[in-house]
């Protein structure tokens, strides 16, 4: 037997096991939704049909042992994602580093133990950075292209400055927007009450980052 990994939180005994509480309303069995803000009503929760269990391990915070699937990416250094913009993270939910597709707003998922959460404000803000510069970098290769013949290097050195002014005024607004939305979203998504679930209690989420090639960063 092991500890369930989809309850509430874990409970610190010897062994360690859940505390057979569902994650999703913390155990309450019902959860708050936007018809009911103003009249005190709570809806029953879904995953747990009002029962308040974990549903994985029935409320007994323990299941039986099984094989974890295989990591082939979590030990590479570079994006395996070809085609796509990943980061190396540790999951919040199972303690495991691996490589995980960036989504809209920094959300990512472990495909794995399937938990899905959405990085910490200062990762976001640093991939939103690293946008605005590839998207500089895209409009001066822009507009720069195609110029030669006597004087090429005037209206190269006009179109890098055009590009790169013209790259950062499209990405910075839209940055200056998100970062704000991305950080009410995440702190208003419920947390666990424990520690991150067969992790090391209070596990952070570290990141590298990884810009896959010839793809926009972050959204």
């Amino acid at each position: 037997m092991q500890r369930c990994a989809d309850c509430d939180s874990v409970v610190l005994t010897i062994p360690e096991r859940g505390d057979g509480r569902c994650r999703h309303c913390h155990g309450s069995g019902s959860i708050h939704s936007p018809a009911t803000t103003f009249t005190g009503q709570r809806d029953k929760c879904s995953d747990c049909s009002g029962t308040g269990q974990c549903q994985t391990c029935g409320g007994k915070g323990m299941v039986t042992a099984r094989d974890r699937p295989a990591r082939p990416h979590a030990g590479s250094d570079d994006n395996p994602f070809d085609d796509k913009v990943a980061v190396r993270a540790q999951c919040p939910n199972c303690g495991d580093t691996d490589w995980f597709e960036w989504k809209f707003l920094g959300r990512l998922k472990d495909p794995v133990c399937g938990h899905d959460w959405f990085v910490d404000v200062g990762t976001y803000t640093l991939q939103q950075i690293r946008a605005i510069f590839e998207s500089a970098r895209k409009s001066t290769k822009y507009m720069t292209s195609g110029v030669s013949g006597e004087g090429a290097w005037i209206g190269k050195l006009l179109g890098a400055f055009l590009g790169i002014v013209i790259g950062i005024a499209f990405r910075l607004p839209f940055a200056l927007f998100m970062i704000p939305i991305q950080a009410i979203v995440r702190q208003s998504r419920p947390r666990k009450s424990g520690a991150a679930s067969q992790g090391t209690p209070g596990a952070a989420e570290p990141s590298t980052f990884s810009k896959a090639r010839g793809q926009s960063v972050g959204k």
